[in-house]
């Protein structure tokens, strides 16, 4: 079954085309990754499943009945997909277990039907989620960090924290935007485990944009490259990587979003 289909998909700034009628399916309960060189439209894609760009053609159907394009940007958490960005986006002045608890949002408005109806309901509820923020700190193995300002974690762990605010939000589809930019190999091989174990431990779909070929072989299912908006491959990983056309295009070159 897929969880994503995407569908002749357009988008195009002042006449610069980013992406040229794409179209791919991604399974659900998969590791799919996109990979492609500078200014493929890999991230461009991620942010018009965020709705934050607004494509001017195709779809993109999630569950094989919603088309997100059709939503508005603050449903796509209520319907299960979540993301990390490339550029970090946390609360730097925040506890590392605070940042967690934002990405539990999407039940806020039963929160607020709590505290209206049941001062201690709401309470109950705030405990949970808070017990929730800390099974997550110890799936990635930071618990020790719950109470330390983010601005004080070295980049490492400012990574792992955006990642359980994703994750906390419990999607069904999780969008990683280069998950291991910015990392050594030890911690990039921390990465890798820690998505595998998001696969199998929460049944979570994972759709990535990286560029440490290396990492993506590991742990993707299939593969597929975008060059200028184009898909020219897309595949098993062993499949993609030795194709003449991929080779050509990587070539001395890096694939950065």
């Amino acid at each position: 079954m897929h969880i994503l289909d995407v569908e002749e998909l357009f988008i195009s700034f002042r006449g610069l085309v980013a992406l040229n009628g794409i179209n791919f399916s991604v399974e659900e309960g998969e590791i799919f990754g996109l990979i492609g060189t500078n200014g493929s439209g890999k991230s461009t894609f991620f942010n018009c499943v965020n709705r934050l760009y607004k494509p001017q053609k195709g779809r993109i159907i999630y569950k094989g009945k919603i088309n997100l394009l059709k939503q508005r940007s603050h449903r796509i958490p209520e319907l299960g997909i979540a993301r990390t960005f490339q550029n970090l986006e946390l609360f730097y002045y925040t506890k590392a277990l605070e940042n967690i608890m934002v990405g539990l949002h999407p039940r806020l408005k039963v929160r607020r039907l709590f505290k209206h109806l049941s001062p201690r309901a709401f309470n109950a509820a705030w405990e949970w989620d808070r017990n929730e923020a800390f099974r997550i700190l110890d799936f990635l193995g930071i618990t020790r960090f719950h109470g330390r300002l983010v601005s004080s974690l070295p980049y490492g762990l400012q990574k792992l924290i955006e990642l359980g605010r994703a994750l906390a939000a419990r999607p069904d589809l999780l969008l990683l935007d280069e998950p291991s930019a910015g990392m050594n190999e030890q911690e990039s091989r921390e990465i890798a485990r820690l998505i595998k174990s998001i696969r199998e431990d929460y049944g979570t779909t994972v759709l990535l944009v990286e560029h440490d070929m290396s990492l993506v072989q590991s742990i993707c299912d299939s593969l597929c490259v975008l060059d200028s908006g184009n898909i020219i491959k897309i595949g098993k990983p062993d499949e993609v990587t030795k194709d003449p056309e991929v080779l050509k295009v990587f070539l001395g070159e890096e694939t950065d979003a």
